[in-house]
């Protein structure tokens, strides 16, 4: 299909897709350069995940696989992630993280309620990790151990959950998405794969994650200060209670992503892939893309 459509497309300057490492990207780099299109920028628009492999590979891949002209990266971590892995350094940009924005304008609530503390939980794409993600918290309120605080679930929108099976627990469901929700609680619950746990994170919430026993650390989150991991019910419950609002996290942003909401990496960008000389014609150009979004 890719190769159908690139043949049929009109010669294209400059081309962006969103990169996950998924194999039909490499069928798009090929149609795409068979056809003589200019140049492809690959945009990992999510965290980059150190445990996550698919992002890396064998430094002779670069030679021999269909590869973009340029990767966009979207923070710190994630250049320094790219760079000790072995890519090259010419292949690397940086672009300001356009899915994580609105971080800068949400914030938490973080509030004492005097009917205890309200709990969101974000569940995962696998069954099998939320049924220990669940595990856990129904092992915990069994115990006695919860009493002053309230459960919400946000199911993975790939991942129903059955709410059914835990209606003795009196849990709801959340369908609002994240920027909308998170000013509504108090903690956050994760699995440890989910990239979710960054939007909580980064409006200020205390983040507990699950570390499974039999898997690595996935958690795009590991290393910094206000995560909480834990492997047992007992830790849930100690987790939950020496839980604080993480105000001084909102200084940490520009370390994990680039945010500045004027986006003057994206407009430079531009500028050089366009031959824009002007820069107020790349803002106008760039805004005209974002609308489109």
């Amino acid at each position: 299909m890719f190769d159908e459509a690139f043949a049929h497309l009109p010669r294209q300057k400059l081309g962006f897709y969103l990169c996950e490492h998924n194999g039909w990207e490499r069928g798009l780099i090929h149609a795409w350069k068979r056809h003589g299109h200019g140049a492809l920028v690959a945009v990992p628009h999510t965290t980059t995940v150190f445990w996550n492999l698919s992002f890396f590979f064998d430094t002779r891949m670069f030679q021999t696989m269909p590869m973009p002209d340029r990767f966009v990266l979207n923070g710190p971590i994630a250049l320094r992630n790219h760079l000790d892995s072995g890519y090259p350094k010419e292949m690397l940009l940086t672009g300001e993280a356009l899915r994580y924005q609105y971080i800068n304008t949400i914030k938490a609530a973080c509030q004492v309620n005097p009917t205890g503390k309200r709990v969101l939980i974000l569940t995962d794409i696998i069954p099998s990790i939320n049924d220990k993600l669940l595990k856990i918290v129904t092992l915990a309120i069994d115990q006695g151990l919860c009493e002053n605080y309230h459960f919400t679930i946000k199911p993975h929108m790939a991942c129903a959950i059955n709410i059914a099976a835990f209606s003795k627990y009196g849990w709801d469901i959340e369908t609002n998405s994240i920027s909308q929700s998170i000013q509504h609680y108090d903690i956050v619950y994760t699995s440890n794969r989910t990239s979710a746990a960054v939007d909580a994170y980064y409006s200020g919430l205390p983040v507990i994650s699950i570390l499974d026993r039999d898997e690595l650390n996935f958690s795009p989150l590991v290393g910094l200060v206000g995560v909480t991991f834990i492997k047992s019910a007992r830790d849930f419950v100690d987790a939950l209670r020496t839980s604080s609002c993480a105000e001084a996290i909102t200084t940490q942003r520009e370390a994990f992503f680039f945010l500045d909401p004027a986006l003057p990496r994206w407009r430079r960008l531009l500028c050089f892939y366009l031959d824009i000389p002007d820069a107020i014609h790349a803002k106008d150009y760039l805004d005209i893309c974002l609308s489109l979004l």
